[in-house]
């Protein structure tokens, strides 16, 4: 992917509004309306969203607001649907505890990678290692 469609994707995954034919397969598209589980493929694609941003945004003075627009989307609204006890999705009982932790996991992880980008000045592949999802059960 590119960097046009890595911003254009963080901006589909933060949104809440149905901004784009893509929105019922990204992020807060799968919350809203919730259909029991979110394939860890939204999160791998997040994730290389990041990774072709990285540049970008560990350098740029200034940050394309599609990216900034999509992560603080993911981040804020992600919690707040999934987070707050008295959210809709929680109240309704349509998602699992267990689900509940492992998205929060996942927010969790872009929280802390973003935050790093435009904090410190890091090794991309080192940074990225830290936060691969486990495919394999333990």
């Amino acid at each position: 992917m590119n960097k046009e469609e890595a911003k254009d994707r963080l901006f589909t995954h933060g949104s809440f509004l149905q901004n784009s034919q893509d929105w019922p397969n990204c992020f807060l598209g799968m919350l809203k309306p919730y259909r029991r589980t979110i394939s860890d493929d939204v999160y791998d694609d997040i994730i290389d969203c990041l990774k072709t941003l990285f540049d970008e945004i560990t350098t740029a003075d200034n940050i394309d607001s599609r990216i900034v627009a999509g992560v603080h989307g993911i981040l804020h609204s992600g919690r707040m649907w999934l987070s707050h006890p008295d959210s809709g999705l929680r109240m309704s009982g349509r998602i699992s505890d267990d689900e509940v932790a492992r998205l929060e996991g996942w927010l969790d992880n872009i929280s802390a990678i973003y935050h790093t980008m435009l904090m410190v000045k890091t090794d991309k592949e080192h940074l990225f290692s830290q936060y691969v999802l486990r495919k394999d059960p333990q």
